[in-house]
């Protein structure tokens, strides 16, 4: 099931028995994969968070969504990456209809994976509702926690109901912080969680590993090969001209 949810995306990405990846795909013309499916990464991951919790779904959940973040490397950013961050994904990572719970369970042993998918898709590019989405499900709690000696830990589903408020000016925000004999395993866990968000919004907004790309007119040069392949190469540019789209 997992192999067809992949073929999906592309007919390359297919597991071996084992769960791991097949070493004909491991060949440098692995890297020139043009996504059929961008939607299916949806029902990938929802797979690997629905599998039974042994060792062997387990090892096939990672595998699969390895074979995912490989599609998200820098050096897939003219394929691959672009069409996942243009296909919605971050909104849906960051989304309670979504897998926006998987950001907030740390102990889960997806975690790390959907947290470094995350910060690979919201890095390279977003859409003004993604942006909006990533605000919600990550700086949310920690815009909406109370600033008092409360221990509860916030999560974005707890939070859903709540008002965010920014403070204008500084010194009218007042900050508590709680005696050193308050400070219980509840509180610690929740400054934690706090500081893995400050993190991945950081990771995020110095945009990580840069990458050589170009835009023209909202669509990037590799579009614009894609959408017009009947059209000679020297008049692609005076017929985009001639439509209004440069």
């Amino acid at each position: 099931v997992m192999n067809l949810a992949l073929e999906l995306i592309h007919p390359r990405l297919v597991l071996s028995p084992g769960g791991k990846r097949s070493n004909a795909d491991k060949s440098p013309d692995a890297r020139d994969i043009v996504l059929r499916n961008a939607d299916a990464v949806r029902l990938v991951l929802g797979l690997t968070t629905r599998l039974p919790a042994t060792d062997g779904h387990r090892s096939l959940a990672k595998n699969a969504f390895d074979e995912l973040l490989r599609l998200c490397a820098n050096d897939m950013a003219g394929s691959s990456l672009a069409r996942l961050a243009s296909s919605g994904l971050c909104t849906c990572l960051t989304s309670p209809a979504g897998f926006a719970s998987m950001l907030e369970d740390r102990s889960h042993f997806l975690y790390s994976r959907f947290v470094l998918l995350l910060r690979r898709i919201a890095a390279f590019s977003m859409s003004h509702n993604d942006f909006v989405s990533l605000l919600r499900c990550v700086a949310g709690p920690i815009l909406v926690a109370d600033q008092d000696d409360g221990d509860e830990e916030f999560s974005a589903s707890a939070t859903s109901g709540k008002r965010i408020r920014l403070a204008v000016i500084t010194s009218s925000a007042k900050s508590r912080k709680p005696p050193a004999g308050a400070r219980t395993e509840a509180w610690q866990s929740r400054e934690s969680g706090f500081c893995n968000r400050l993190e991945t919004l950081s990771v995020i907004a110095e945009r990580g590993d840069r990458v050589a790309r170009c835009e023209v007119g909202g669509d990037s040069l590799n579009s614009i090969a894609m959408y017009m392949q009947n059209v000679p190469l020297e008049e692609r540019m005076y017929r985009l001209a001639e439509q209004g789209r440069l």
